[in-house]
């Protein structure tokens, strides 16, 4: 009964992570992504 309990937390936290980003893979931000025009003038 134990182990059925466990597997059930363990599928919900599964299903969550792929419902919705998890602090560990953040989306991109303008502060970490380089500015649009790095790649449009370069030299």
């Amino acid at each position: 009964m134990l182990n059925k309990s466990k597997n059930l937390v363990r599928l919900r936290l599964f299903q969550g992570e792929n419902s919705h980003p998890t602090p560990y893979t953040p989306h991109p931000t303008p502060h970490t992504l380089p500015p649009p025009t790095n790649f449009f003038s370069r030299p």
